[in-house]
């Protein structure tokens, strides 16, 4: 029996993410604090002035004029048993209970007088805000059941198992609107309001409860004769609540087979090189079910805002549905070599796999007048994976006090959709997948969807002239095309880890590599005019774009879907570095232990200009990943 029980507190003060985008545009020539005590003191743009509401608020304020704090408590457990019966020991069975809950509440509160309570179109000036709290429960249960035998007199090993699991899911969340801690509003028409604790509350109470469950029964055996033939079946049926009754299991079987070649009899004389030598074949199919709950049912949404009435009731409004989702399907093929060279002093594989998925789970554009709103998730198409991967692990040196192990993988990967529709429809003109993005048969999911930038005699570009593709004399979405062959996913994947030890010392990083993967830059797309620099009545900072383009402020609209942003963002990082000390029996106590110090996202090379070139295909990021550094020790006594 093994039990498990943990229990946190964490407190967290959440900062206004926009102070980072506000701290790259606000006026730089501007004062961070001004002398009138306007604005709880920081200097803004006078926010009166239509235009000038516009203006990129102070950083600071709105760091400090937000107290967005909450605390959450959690708790999580488990209690394993495992039962082998006597007389029987070739039996045991596993029963785990576990669960995790997790309570938080918090508040989120504009202080009075700031530049954003002053944009307050219900309220201006008074500020305002909400609680909350909010429950997360996560229960499960496994059973099953396990046999385990030897067969000496066919020199075989069996290995059966037989389970059940149960797990279940559930958030609520209870949301009250405030108005100022100890302002009252008076009479508004349309609120009505409840005094507590000084506050003064607007009624705008929200309950909403989500659950899903997940029901599993499985099965596996594991066949091995004569320690050179192997055999891995297993069988899942497993059950969503998130899908209705008729489309609610999906079954997902899945076989191996394994040939150690290597203890054959014929291999006797390659020992001394070839330590070992396998090969594989796979098959399996898998399920994937996480999209949000109740998509299948007919829900409708009551509207909370007394401004939303009709004939003096409020609103319900029907939400979008799709009734006849079912489980998205991953059938594997893969045939593969284990290899050992020298001891398996030298060691890796090589393996192709093929992917073939149906019903895809995707959020989609529904047709006018076929539900009640323009996206839905629904099972839509066909997709194919296919790839080789190649992985290598090397003792380069080894001598009594210095080891140095290495690894290395690469992986080609080619995506591409297959159906989208139930018939063939050469006129499809694809699905939109958002941010300048399309899926379309024949092409890697969301391949880029863009105007054609047209470029002057000196190679610069021409701001809102585009290539009329289709020759109507007119520049219309007609006229974007599908870039194909500059995709948002990396065409070959590389690793290389390396790991040095010299007696007590140890030294590891780990470098990763990224080929032939594309990134609109929409940082660059959407800053790469002058418009930001004045003709509204204030000045913001300038992104050093414009000095590429020289745009000035015409249809920016237009502009940002130009494939003159897409850029080649292949790269190279070392996400880890890490040096560490290891000690024994230190002192009389005979402590030991290791002290290390490591640092994580070291460094990335790449021609990309924006922050991140591994963004999925869609770069908005202002706020660039952090550089950690960590100082650790750990004793044992």
């Amino acid at each position: 029996m093994d039990i498990n029980l943990k229990g946190t507190i964490n407190n967290n003060r959440f900062a206004d993410s926009g102070a980072v985008g506000a701290a790259a545009f606000f006026d730089p020539t501007k004062p961070i604090y001004n002398t009138d005590g306007a604005y709880n003191g920081y200097w803004n743009w006078a926010s009166l002035d239509a235009t000038q509401s516009l203006a990129t608020i102070n950083p600071l304020s709105l760091l400090y004029d937000r107290d967005n704090q909450g605390q959450t408590k959690r708790s999580l457990g488990n209690i394993q048993l495992n039962y082998k019966f006597h007389g029987f020991e070739e039996l045991s069975a596993n029963l785990n209970l576990g669960y995790d809950m997790a309570e938080t509440t918090g508040h989120n509160f504009m202080k009075a007088g700031s530049v954003q309570a002053s944009m307050d179109t219900n309220f201006p000036g008074i500020g305002n805000g909400n609680t909350w709290e909010n429950i997360r429960r996560n229960n499960i249960l496994d059973f099953y059941l396990n046999y385990q035998k030897e067969i000496s007199a066919i020199d075989s090993n069996i290995d059966v198992m037989a389970g059940y699991s149960w797990q279940h899911f559930y958030y609520a969340n209870h949301d009250i609107s405030y108005s100022n801690y100890t302002e009252d509003l008076g009479v508004k028409e349309g609120y009505e309001y409840l005094t507590d604790e000084g506050r003064y509350i607007l009624k705008n109470h929200r309950q909403i409860p989500y659950e899903n469950y997940l029901v599993s029964f499985f099965g596996r055996l594991n066949y091995n004769l004569m320690g050179k033939y192997l055999l891995t079946a297993t069988l899942r049926n497993d059950g969503s609540s998130r899908f209705s009754e008729k489309n609610r299991w999906g079954l997902f079987p899945s076989a191996a087979l394994a040939w150690t070649i290597s203890n054959e009899s014929f291999m006797e004389g390659t020992k001394d090189y070839l330590s070992s030598l396998k090969l594989r074949l796979g098959y399996g199919v898998t399920g994937q079910q996480e999209i949000p709950d109740y998509q299948y049912i007919t829900s409708y949404t009551f509207s909370t805002n007394p401004n939303s009435t009709y004939f003096g009731t409020t609103l319900l409004k029907p939400n979008g549905y799709s009734p006849d989702l079912k489980w998205e399907q991953t059938t594997t093929y893969n045939v593969a070599i284990d290899y050992g060279f020298l001891n398996n002093r030298i060691n890796g594989s090589i393996e192709y796999y093929q992917k073939h998925t149906k019903d895809l789970l995707n959020t989609v554009s529904a047709a006018a007048g076929t539900n009640f709103v323009n996206l839905i998730t629904a099972n839509v198409g066909r997709m194919e994976n296919k790839g080789v991967e190649f992985n290598i692990n090397a003792v380069a040196v080894q001598t009594k006090d210095f080891t140095w192990d290495l690894g290395y993988n690469i992986t080609w990967n080619d995506s591409k959709i297959t159906k989208l529709t139930t018939g063939f429809n050469p006129e499809y003109q694809g699905i939109d997948a958002g941010g300048n993005q399309k899926h379309m048969v024949g092409e890697m999911p969301n391949t880029f969807y863009l105007y054609q930038q047209v470029y002057d005699e000196n190679g610069r570009p021409i701001q809102n002239a585009f290539v009329d593709r289709n020759n109507d004399g007119q520049i219309t979405e007609a006229d974007k095309y599908l870039v194909s062959g500059k995709s948002p996913m990396a065409k070959v994947f590389m690793g290389l880890s390396s790991q040095f030890s010299y007696k007590n010392w140890d030294l590891g990083f780990n470098l990763r590599a990224n080929l032939g993967n594309y990134v609109y830059n929409g940082v660059a797309a959407g800053n790469c005019t002058s418009y930001n620099y004045g003709g509204l009545n204030f000045l913001t900072n300038l992104y050093k774009g414009y000095q590429d383009t020289g745009f000035s402020a015409l249809n920016v609209t237009a502009q940002a879907s130009s494939d003159l942003f897409l850029e080649n963002a292949s790269f190279l990082k070392m996400d880890n570095i890490t040096l560490g000390y290891s000690f024994a029996n230190v002192t009389k106590a005979k402590l030991s232990g290791r002290i290390s110090a490591s640092v994580q996202n070291v460094f990335t090379i790449t021609k990309y200009s924006g922050l991140d070139p591994e963004c999925g295909g869609y770069d908005s990021n202002i706020w660039p990943r952090p550089r950690v550094f960590t100082l650790g020790l750990n004793v044992n006594f």
